[in-house]
């Protein structure tokens, strides 16, 4: 942890493809669950204004995605654990034509979401974490399709 990190404050992103088909997932390859999906994301800095900055940030060094190429970036929930972490969870949608360029060492890959996908319930073995992911991938599409609708 670099000293700059505020140690208990996080960022994770849960972002869709232009079409709303699929969702882009980072496998993980340390830590505490190995092989399986998560956001991508990381420790907000105090160099970052916002836990938003810090999203931002975060995008940039694991997509090389920026701001411009999203349609939206929204902050979906905020969770606090009772560890003390407060986790800040982002969902928004990627433009037509953008694309993320593998940057880091984790591999990131598009899931497609089928309708209704067997994959996406909480209990399923291929997300990182205690069901919680599956659960916020499902809220980041309701979000989408929602926003969607609006169109």
């Amino acid at each position: 942890m670099k000293t700059s990190d505020i140690p208990n404050e996080m960022v994770l992103c849960i972002l869709v493809s232009a079409d709303s088909k699929n969702v882009l997932m980072q496998k993980k390859n340390k830590g505490p669950y190995p092989g399986k999906l998560n956001g991508f994301g990381g420790r907000v800095s105090i160099n970052d204004e916002s836990a938003k900055a810090a999203m931002y940030r975060e995008m940039a060094e694991e997509t090389n995605l920026s701001k411009d190429d999203l349609e939206y970036l929204e902050e979906l929930v905020t969770l606090t654990y009772p560890n003390g972490i407060v986790l800040h969870v982002y969902s928004g949608r990627i433009k037509e034509g953008c694309d993320y360029i593998q940057v880091e060492d984790e591999e990131l890959m598009w899931l497609r979401i089928e309708s209704p996908s067997p994959v996406l319930i909480p209990d399923s073995p291929v997300f990182a974490g205690d069901g919680e992911i599956a659960y916020l991938v499902n809220f980041a599409l309701n979000i989408d399709k929602a926003l969607r609708s609006q169109c």
